[in-house]
């Protein structure tokens, strides 16, 4: 009948984990959130300048909001955290993309009345929508690989000059984006030819 209590103290786990090491962060620098799972002291011992969190240390399993300085450069800067916990480092491995940028080598595009196919050079480090609202220009394709746009103009049935835009626009981020011009010339009269009877004509294959 006698009894005796035995009072047990458990220390905090020693799991130090994070739940993602590689981390990948726009060219505007927004906000991606992990977490450390550490149920013992824990503080960050080293990071990238242009690499910044919402707080530095923490004795519990906490989200960790981590942002990035605008990447103004056209290629991919490398960062990163390391976060200590009772001797023990883990290291986050952080890329911040590149700036995104859209540019054509001509911006404005001459052809006569006629039409027919035209194409345009464009350079860019994402891929690009074409944004097309002309009536009488066709987006035919556009190549993300040999970075060529191929456009077919109608034939000008007016007796003035017209001209549109098209936009090349970058999907990762709308605000980036390039203008091609297109101005085409006149209707063209193609004087009428009269022939003998019996006389034999060769018909190319554009008219």
């Amino acid at each position: 009948t006698d009894s005796a209590r035995l009072d047990v103290v458990q220390s905090p786990s020693k799991e130090f984990s994070l739940s993602a090491t590689e981390i990948s962060l726009s060219h505007r620098g927004d906000a991606e959130e992990i977490t450390v799972k550490c149920y013992d002291q824990w503080a960050i011992k080293d990071k990238s300048a242009h690499i910044h969190t919402d707080i530095t240390e923490g004795t519990s399993p906490s989200p960790v909001t981590i942002t990035a300085d605008p990447n103004t450069k056209t290629s991919d800067i490398p960062g990163f955290i390391t976060f200590v916990s009772d001797g023990k480092e883990i290291t986050a491995d952080i890329t911040q993309l590149a700036k995104p940028f859209v540019t054509l080598d001509k911006e404005t595009l001459h052809i006569d009345g006629d039409g027919g196919d035209i194409k345009s050079l464009f350079l860019t480090n994402y891929n690009v929508k074409v944004i097309n609202d002309s009536p009488w220009i066709r987006t035919v394709h556009h190549d993300s690989v040999s970075n060529i746009l191929y456009l077919e103009i109608l034939r000008n049935m007016e007796y003035r000059e017209r001209e549109d835009t098209i936009t090349l626009k970058c999907t990762v981020d709308t605000s980036i984006f390039a203008d091609l011009r297109i101005i085409q010339g006149e209707k063209i009269n193609h004087p009428a030819l009269e022939f003998e009877e019996g006389y034999n004509m060769g018909i190319s294959s554009r008219e």
